[in-house]
Order: C-alpha cells, then sequence, then structure tokens
C-alpha cells in the first residue's frame, strides 16, 4: 500500500517560510516584492523508475502571493535522487496573514504532499515599536507623553514604528507584533 510505500521521502517533511515582509500599498517606488525559497531533495523510494509531477495547493490564497515550484517534474531512476525548490512570493499589498497549502507529488499511482506556511507581515527597517496608550488623543485629552519616549529614542539613535491606539483605532494585531524584538507600551498617568 501507499503507506508502505511512499513513491518519494524529501528532506523536508513540511517547509516553514517564517515571517516575510512585504510592503503595504500605497509604497514608494523603491519598494519591492519579498520572496523566500526553500530547496527540497527527493529520492524515488518506489523500486522503479519514474517521473514525479509537481505542483502547488493553496488552500489560504491572494491574489498578491505566489507560491510556485520549479522544475515541475523530477524524472528519477530507482533510488535516485533530484532536488527542487518552491518559491513563496508576497507582492506589495499582499493581505498580512498566515498563509499555507501543499507541494503536491504524483507518479499516477502514487500520490503525496508536503505542507507549506509562511506569514506575511508588514515590511519594516524599525528597531521598536513605541505604542502609545496615554489617552491623549481619546475622548479625556489626558497628557501626552510621548515626546519623552520619542525624544529617548531619538537620542538613543533607536528607530521606531510609532503606533496610537486612538488614531489606529485598536492595539497591534499579533503579526505586527511579531516583527519587532523590541516593543514600549506607555500609558502616562
Amino acid at each position: 500500500g501507499q503507506a508502505a510505500s511512499p513513491g518519494l521521502t524529501v528532506d523536508h517533511p513540511n517547509l516553514s517560510f517564517g515571517m516575510v515582509p512585504v510592503a503595504p500599498p500605497p509604497t514608494a517606488p523603491e519598494a519591492t516584492d519579498d520572496e523566500a525559497t526553500m530547496t527540497v531533495t527527493a529520492t524515488n523510494v518506489s523500486g522503479a523508475a519514474g517521473t514525479f509531477n509537481l505542483s502547488v495547493t493553496e488552500t489560504i490564497t491572494d491574489a498578491n502571493v505566489t507560491v510556485s515550484v520549479a522544475p515541475t517534474s523530477l524524472t528519477l531512476g530507482a533510488g535516485e535522487q533530484g532536488a527542487f525548490t518552491v518559491t513563496f512570493t508576497a507582492d506589495q499589498g499582499a493581505e498580512i496573514q498566515d498563509y499555507e497549502g501543499n507541494i503536491v507529488f504524483s507518479n499516477g499511482s502514487i500520490t503525496g504532499h508536503i505542507p507549506y506556511w509562511a506569514r506575511v507581515v508588514p515590511q519594516t527597517d524599525a528597531q521598536v515599536l513605541l505604542i502609545d496608550m496615554d489617552m491623549s488623543g481619546g475622548p479625556m485629552a489626558l497628557d501626552d507623553y510621548s515626546s519623552y519616549y520619542t525624544d529617548t529614542l531619538d537620542t538613543l539613535g533607536i528607530t521606531y514604528d510609532y503606533w496610537d491606539i486612538f488614531v489606529e483605532d485598536f492595539l497591534p494585531t499579533r503579526s505586527v507584533f511579531d516583527q519587532y524584538d523590541r516593543i514600549i507600551l506607555f500609558t502616562g498617568d
């Protein structure tokens, strides 16, 4: 049966591309698409020579995200190895979310898959996410403490992205938090 003879074994049973940063629209002309590529080595364990067709099945799709495999087929003798690459490309404007699917291999009688995953996150070069929760922009118009933090970070030469929960109308999502090594949240009085 198929469980006893998978036909093809691979050195990566799953593909995690991790976080793939992308510039959101509208964007500066110098902003570029981002991609991540992984190489998979496959071994024909079917006991006979054969051609394995390779394709992509996307579970979560977006017109601004492309997952491709090259080459699209491997012809291997019994016991032979071959390699293929899987490329995850996020164009500007891709939804900030997780993407998943499968790389499918088939030789007509045997079909298998390798799951893949990637998280598209907003592109940033900042070292810190500075979150303003001092309520100075809210209906109570409390004192604004942001300059204490921005002036200090500027003096130290630390780059930051500024997030005011009253301007944004919510806290950042997990995918935003994930792109920073440091987060400073201040509340004021």
